[in-house]
């Protein structure tokens, strides 16, 4: 699944490499009773980790490294419980045990059992609608002017949803597939080229994935406005000066901070005339203190960008989307004949996360800013579908689709933004 599953590949290879030499170290260890519990339970522990896990992610709630932690903890009970009343009494169930033949055909017809469970199930759920032939409009529908009571009406009687919720994780911009974006363990920054190569405009888009998300329409906005467009972007990364924080907000985010300095190099021989950037993360590593930091991000952003404006460059950013505490993908699937369920309250999201400091710091730094929260949030209602368009593909990012129907909108915003920076 990655390259983080080397660790206890290679972990598990060395082990094996270093047992049946007698009773050294590794040996004597392994010899304990823990270890030999959690030996003879493993099987079941792999069986059991997952539906946890699987289950939180159904409901809306992506875990995190703690709570997953924690909630592979839990699947030992099962597992213990299963191994014990199911998996030893059969596995040493006299009869079986005197006659291989028939513990062979027991295994055989329970794993078809399974498969055809599996296939029942997967016959028996409901297929979604068929896709309209041609493109929705999406964003386009908010051109005129439309009330709340015709958002939800039009909600209520959506029939056609693109992309499918199903499938909407695959749906993000090409910059992921081509491998541009620099994952969270990487330092060294990989740089794209979009829109037109000829332009005689540069724009880059510095930051993590909340910038990223928007190539789809910058892609799109260059190649007919004569921009070339630079994109650098790394996992959870964002443009400032100060130690960013990890994910998980435990500590300083190292890598990140490597990232940030090369890619400033990158500005100084890129020149570019316009830096758009945006980012999720509202805190910062404070090292006085040694906790996360609200002031440190304000200041790390402030230096960042004046930096940036030292180079020549003119500074635009473009403000986080909406963000919900449930999956909007995970609730349309489950409720398709019910989707105002899926509307992230207002309340919720209002005057909350990185949007706001993006916001001071625009004002407070006088930068360009771009807020795009009106075409996930019309009329104050942040809508799960908004013109036959799906509008968020996971917990946080905006489907590429959706992104390319925002285009014009933001084709705009973007050159009033800009101050006369972008043809």
């Amino acid at each position: 699944p990655g390259t983080a599953a080397l660790v206890p590949v290679l972990a598990t290879a060395l082990l094996i490499l270093l047992g049946g030499r007698g009773r050294d170290g590794v040996e004597q260890v392994l010899a304990l009773t823990p270890f030999q519990r959690i030996g003879a339970w493993s099987y079941s522990l792999y069986l059991w980790h997952w539906p946890p896990l699987a289950l939180a992610a159904a409901a809306g709630a992506d875990p995190g490294v703690r709570k997953a932690i924690a909630l592979t903890a839990i699947s030992f009970v099962p597992a213990v419980l299963s191994y014990r009343l199911v998996e030893n009494p059969i596995r040493f169930h006299p009869r079986l045990v005197r006659a291989p033949r028939f513990s062979v055909g027991m295994g055989v017809s329970l794993s078809l059992l399974g498969v055809v469970t599996g296939l029942l199930v997967v016959v028996s759920t409901p297929r979604a609608a068929p896709q309209s032939d041609g493109p929705l409009p999406g964003a386009a529908v908010l051109r005129e002017a439309v009330s709340r009571e015709e958002l939800l009406r039009q909600l209520r009687d959506t029939t056609v949803i693109n992309p499918l919720p199903e499938e909407a994780t695959r749906d993000r911009p090409s910059l992921y597939a081509d491998e541009c974006q620099v994952n969270r363990s990487g330092a060294t920054p990989v740089v794209c080229e979009r829109g037109d190569p000829r332009g005689d405009v540069t724009v880059m888009l510095i930051g993590d994935s909340k910038i990223a998300q928007y190539e789809p329409a910058l892609d799109d906005i260059g190649k007919r406005r004569g921009w070339k467009i630079v994109v650098t972007t790394k996992s959870t990364c964002p443009l400032i000066t100060r130690m960013p924080l990890t994910e998980e907000g435990d500590g300083p985010y190292e890598s990140c901070h490597q990232w940030i300095q090369s890619v400033f190099e990158i500005v100084e021989d890129v020149r570019p005339d316009v830096v758009l950037t945006s980012h999720y993360s509202e805190q910062a590593w404070d090292p006085d203190t040694g906790a996360p930091s609200v002031e440190e991000m304000y200041r790390g952003m402030l230096e960042a960008y004046e930096s940036l404006e030292g180079l020549g460059a003119e500074v635009i950013l473009v403000r986080n989307n909406i963000v919900g505490d449930f999956v909007v993908r995970d609730c349309v699937s489950a409720n398709r004949d019910d989707l105002e369920r899926c509307i992230i309250p207002w309340e919720d999201v209002d005057g909350k996360g990185s949007g706001v400091l993006q916001e001071r710091v625009a004002e407070d730094g006088s930068y360009g800013f771009v807020d795009p929260t009106d075409l996930l949030c019309p009329q104050q209602l942040c809508l799960p579908v908004i013109g036959g368009v799906l509008v968020y593909r996971d917990g946080t990012h905006i489907t590429a689709t959706y992104v390319k129907t925002m285009t014009p909108f933001l084709e705009e915003r973007l050159v009033e933004a800009a101050g006369g920076r972008l043809p």
